[in-house]
């Protein structure tokens, strides 16, 4: 067991090494470590930095892939409004839980997964690991485990809740990002600000081109950043795309900014 770990954290290491290069793959071992010690919240750090930094331009948050809800807890109180979005019912009790603890009271919590229409789809999970729950099978780590859950799009969820914009939204729903803006386009149209995982090897696998899903944000007015606000190159895009196709380790996070807001 312990040989089987210390092989995936090599390859994830390599992977991530050959993609950002040196000073990234130290930086994101910095946190894993850090993770594995003082909990989540930790490896969440630099989402949570951007996300408390843009804050104060951003009335209502939204939270789509909450699982237990370690960023909506660290950030709701910077907002008017939160909604947070989880599926898979293992994570959602404990949401709601923490929640309560936490005594958070601006928060609507939806048990759905967003997609392109509403309707029912199937997620696939690991007990050991729900961080990884995906409406899209086959990825990793799963053990065969799935159940049906109700879907909604972006569009609808903002309409039925009453939520006024504009919007600060983080979207990490392991490769079904894409699927879940193309279900929010009249949203994304306005003022937004997006923070999505972009996980080639996760979007391929879900039936979409990633290269197409950063078009797709860039003809809705949004710049790709990395989390630091530093748009990331037409070239380095590709790479990723071309390395992380078939590599399930090359994953980044992906700062949408609105270039009208700029």
């Amino acid at each position: 067991m312990v040989e089987m770990l210390m092989m995936t954290l090599f390859k994830q290491a390599t992977s991530i090494l050959r993609a950002f290069g040196l000073k990234e793959a130290l930086r994101r071992a910095f946190y894993y470590s850090a993770s594995t010690i003082f909990g989540e919240r930790v490896y969440q750090k630099p989402i949570i930095d951007c996300i408390i930094k843009h804050a104060k331009d951003y009335p209502t948050f939204i939270d789509i892939g909450a699982c237990r809800g370690t960023i909506t807890i660290a950030v709701s109180h910077l907002f008017n409004q939160c909604i947070a979005i989880e599926p898979l019912p293992e994570n959602f009790s404990q949401l709601l839980s923490n929640v309560s603890v936490h005594k958070i009271k601006n928060c609507i919590l939806l048990p759905l997964a967003l997609d392109e229409k509403s309707g029912v789809k199937t997620i696939h999970y690991n007990l050991k690991d729900t961080n990884t729950a995906s409406l899209v099978s086959g990825l990793l780590s799963y053990e065969g485990l799935k159940k049906n859950v109700k879907t909604d799009t972006l569009d609808e969820v903002i309409k039925k809740n009453y939520v006024k914009g504009p919007f600060l939204i983080k979207v990490d729903v392991q490769g079904y990002e894409f699927k879940v803006v193309r279900g929010g386009k009249e949203t994304l149209s306005k003022k937004c600000l997006i923070i999505s995982e972009f996980w080639p090897f996760g979007l391929k696998s879900a039936g979409d081109d990633p290269l197409q899903y950063i078009e797709f944000m860039k003809e809705l007015g949004y710049q790709a950043c990395d989390l630091r606000e530093s748009p990331f190159s037409d070239s380095k895009l590709a790479r990723l795309c071309m390395l992380g196709a078939y590599d399930p380790f090359i994953v980044t996070d992906i700062l949408f900014i609105k270039k009208n807001f700029l």
